[in-house]
């Protein structure tokens, strides 16, 4: 009888010892998960560095992310598509072009951009330059370099001048936007950038 009691009690430590190894394990491994997904989470929610301005490729007509000579056969293919030549109304026909098939940013895709884009691929990619579309921060809709109750304003009117949504169209219709107007930077000019332009001014974050 004594005999089983000690054997008890030898279980009992053992069992007793076991746990105490494997507390700190369990915690361990708690704590790593907890702080892989508090690493997680601030990473999925933080506010993103904001990029101040946007950086366009004119003469990409195919929409690669690249000049070439893929480009000058996508602009061939757009220009005789039917759509006539404003650059708001690149999607309308036979061929779905890109705003950015307008290569000299004179808001129209004609042969002169034709003539623009060789020299871009021949000559050097910083061809045609002069006629560059400008850079603006954004939220700077109206182009005066700052970003203020004005701005709220132009987007309004920038919204309702019938050229469409695109930044990259911002100055084909009535009102002469910028890209800025494009505020949120989601490459859409609509009431959202409003409330974010509102945002920006008393120096808070979009998201």
């Amino acid at each position: 009888m004594v005999k089983r009691s000690q054997n008890n009690k030898i279980a009992v430590l053992s069992v007793i010892v076991l746990a105490l190894a494997v507390v700190p394990i369990l915690l361990s491994t708690q704590t790593k998960t907890t702080s892989n997904t508090q690493a997680a989470n601030w990473n999925r929610y933080k506010t993103p560095t904001s990029d101040t301005s946007h950086q366009t490729l004119y003469g990409d007509c195919n929409g690669d992310g690249k000049i070439d000579a893929g480009d000058l056969s996508a602009l061939s293919l757009e220009i005789n598509d039917g759509d006539g030549e404003s650059a708001a109304r690149v999607t309308k026909g036979s061929f779905q072009g890109v705003e950015t098939c307008d290569a000299n940013y004179d808001y129209k895709i004609n042969e002169s951009d034709f003539t623009c884009l060789k020299k871009k691929i021949f000559e050097s990619p910083t061809a045609c330059e002069e006629y560059a579309a400008p850079v603006f921060p954004k939220g700077d809709c109206n182009g005066d370099g700052k970003i203020d109750a004005g701005d709220m304003s132009a987007i309004t009117l920038e919204i309702s001048d019938q050229d469409g949504s695109s930044p990259l169209l911002a100055q084909n219709g009535k009102f002469k936007g910028t890209q800025g107007c494009d505020a949120n930077g989601d490459n859409t000019i609509d009431r959202k950038d409003i409330s974010c332009t509102s945002n920006l001014i008393f120096g808070k974050s979009c998201q």
